[in-house]
């Protein structure tokens, strides 16, 4: 017995592409949440002494999708660090641009001698990303995905 089919291409096409956006929107949502604890774990545990706030004020995050900015962090300003959360924001919107494909999470520390205080042994966002990548899994199996 033949199949006929009696739904146009274009609905079962409509139906695709609404389902790939949802899922999007729900994978964009969770790195975003990733991103935020990353932050959180980068502020708290540091182990720099940050005496202007400007390293710890640079310290945020940027969710993309193909190049397209979905969400920066607020790069809150500590002690008198207005120029860390300027140089933060500038940064994090700079390389999402140049990730211009998939879906994408970048923490960043962005004052130009972060890499020394990091190079010196200063956890300036090693934990930070310890979490993010056990997180990150976690918030994907809630979706459904399967994460190996």
């Amino acid at each position: 017995m033949p199949f006929k089919q009696i739904t146009p291409m274009s609905a079962i096409e409509n139906y695709t592409q609404k389902h790939i956006e949802s899922v999007e929107q729900k994978v964009l949502n969770r790195l975003a949440y990733a991103g935020e604890a990353g932050v959180i774990e980068a502020r708290t545990a540091r182990t720099y002494k940050d005496q202007t706030g400007n390293l710890t004020s640079s310290i945020g995050y940027v969710v993309a999708n193909n190049g397209n900015i979905f969400q920066v962090s607020s790069f809150e300003q500590v002690k008198s660090g207005s120029e860390g959360s300027t140089c933060g924001e500038a940064f994090a919107k700079e390389i999402a641009g140049k990730n211009s494909k998939g879906l994408v999470l970048n923490v960043v520390a962005s004052m130009p001698y972060s890499k020394h205080v990091a190079a010196k042994g200063y956890n300036l966002l090693d934990s930070s990303e310890d979490k993010v990548i056990i997180l990150a899994p976690q918030l994907m199996k809630q979706i459904g995905f399967t994460v190996k």
